[in-house]
């Protein structure tokens, strides 16, 4: 939490709890005979109140109440010290000034307020030299195997600025991946060229697992197919709990993810040298964009039948329903599933997805815990085409997506982009001010400010920018003012503040209790 303003330190000490306590403590002041009973007084009143605060506002804990006993002891007798100096004050003001009677207690009233406005001011200042946080510069380097977090503020953005995304937006990779356990995944596909035809082909996996991508001559019998197609949709009733794309070659494509600006991340070693894989939570509605780069596009939508039972632990197979829409003509496939059995063996297998479509109806298997829809669309050969024809767009509200296998050279040429924040845990390099710092693959650091990250040449993520809250481990790496002065300095700058504020307090503490004789204001005010 980045340390208050002055503005906003006021207001935090002029809460209506804490101006019940003052009110409390006032009343019992004025009603005392001499100096030292105001202080007792004052003293016993601010130390119940504020003990009766923190039980109203945190609840009651033994632990955390002893030791919260003892700190409102000094603090109510530091307020009780106050109260005595500031009425002394008051009562030479009065004397010296002569102040009529009528505008005594207006008086006192300014007198009063200025010396709180004061007090609060100066101990502003003294916790803004001990304690405020001084921005730091990072520059640091994010490599795989690594594990953290990310967001972005965009109120705090300027013209121009976008947040950093994690992918690149064009990219050449073996695979995009969507995972939701939960389900709620579904996607559609359309085509942006108008010159180009498709042709679709579907086919109903059951059993198989997202590493099984089974070639069968005989599933181009069963296969659903429909000519010149120019958008279609896949869906499960609840959505799919798992998508993924590939395409017929390896060719560069684009992607746009759209999702909650705070998420966490990884970063992973790809399948051969040169190659990265990245992964991104998705924690609110995204929608993802994918153009497809090659004249073939098959991608996987699936769903688990799996399904938790009354809120237990007991798991049973649950019915699904499934949906495709292709060029406004709606399907819709009821699927049943087959009992368990003890000793049987689930297999990845192709369904007869023609016959599946014609009677809207299918059975699975024996032991089919899963559907699988793949979807396979392919442009005809012209010459009239554009760089992109088609895109396929994914939409999910959880989860996470990952790209595997992006080339070095895909996240070099990524666009920077602004972050307020990051943390990270793995395999990365830091400088703080200038300095390298010291990081274990444990080591976990977190930054709070305005960063510039973007992909350099070796297929790393450089986080370079003014971090205002730096922590490693949770102990912070941010040195305070009073950290980052000398001795001399801090001396030539504690000393005076500390005589003239001690000396504030002191002097008309003492001449009060010398004297303990009753302020001759107090009954003029009060009536006594």
């Amino acid at each position: 939490m980045p340390f208050l303003s002055l503005g906003q330190w006021l207001i935090e000490a002029y809460q209506p709890s804490l101006l019940i306590i003052a009110f409390a403590v006032s009343v019992s002041s004025l009603t005392a005979q001499t100096p030292k009973q105001m202080l007792g007084r004052a003293t016993a009143i601010g130390f119940i109140a504020l003990t009766i605060n923190d039980v109203i506002q945190s609840g009651f804990d033994f632990s955390a109440f002893a030791e919260s006993t003892f700190a409102n002891f000094v603090g109510a007798l530091f307020l009780a010290c106050a109260v005595v100096s500031w009425t002394q004050i008051a009562e030479w003001t009065i004397h010296h000034l002569q102040v009529e009677k009528p505008y005594i207690l207006a008086a006192i009233c300014v007198q009063v307020c200025a010396l709180g406005l004061a007090s609060n001011a100066i101990i502003f200042y003294a916790a803004d030299f001990f304690y405020r946080p001084l921005p730091v510069q990072i520059d640091a380097y994010l490599d795989a195997p690594l594990n953290g977090g990310l967001a972005t503020n965009k109120s705090k953005f300027e013209a121009g600025e976008k947040p950093f995304a994690l992918f690149p937006y064009s990219f050449d990779a073996s695979r995009l991946s969507w995972y939701n356990p939960d389900g709620g995944l579904s996607a559609s596909w359309h085509a942006t060229n108008e010159n180009a035809k498709f042709d679709l082909k579907i086919d109903i996996l059951s059993g198989c697992a997202e590493s099984e991508w089974i070639p069968d001559p005989e599933a181009e019998k069963s296969s659903f197919r429909v000519d010149d197609v120019r958008r279609m949709s896949i869906s499960f009733d609840g959505g799919a709990s798992d998508i993924w794309v590939l395409e017929g070659d390896r060719s560069p494509s684009t992607l746009s993810l759209t999702t909650d600006l705070v998420s966490s991340f990884g970063l992973e070693a790809g399948a051969k040298p040169g190659l990265k894989n990245v992964w991104q939570f998705i924690g609110d509605r995204s929608r993802l964009s994918f153009g497809a780069g090659s004249r073939a596009l098959s991608f996987y939508a699936g769903r688990s039948f799996l399904e938790p039972h009354d809120q237990s632990d007991v798991i049973e197979l649950g019915q699904r329903k499934l949906h495709v829409e292709i060029d406004g003509a709606p399907y819709q496939i009821n699927i049943a599933t087959p009992p368990v059995k003890v000793g049987d063996r689930v297999t990845c297998m192709f369904i007869a997805s023609r016959s599946a479509f014609q009677t809207g109806a299918l059975t699975l298997p024996k032991s089919a815990l899963n559907i699988g829809v793949r979807v396979t669309i392919t442009m005809r050969p012209t010459e009239l085409v554009s760089r992109q024809d088609s895109e396929l767009n994914l939409a999910g509200d959880s989860g996470w997506v990952k790209v595997d296998d992006i080339n070095y050279r895909d996240i070099q040429d990524m666009p920077d982009g602004v972050a307020s924040f990051i943390e990270a845990e793995g395999n990365f390099s830091i400088d703080v001010d200038g300095k390298p710092q010291d990081v274990r693959p444990t080591d976990r650091y977190r930054a709070v400010g305005w960063f510039r990250a973007g992909g350099t040449d070796n297929g790393k993520f450089r986080v370079l920018g003014t971090a205002k809250s730096l922590t490693k481990n949770e102990r912070r790496l941010n040195p305070t003012k009073f950290e980052s002065t000398k001795l001399v300095e801090q001396l030539t700058v504690l000393a005076p503040f500390w005589l003239m504020f001690l000396g504030s307090l002191l002097l008309p503490l003492q001449t009060a209790f010398r004297n303990d004789k009753a302020f001759e204001w107090v009954p003029r005010i009060v009536g006594r």
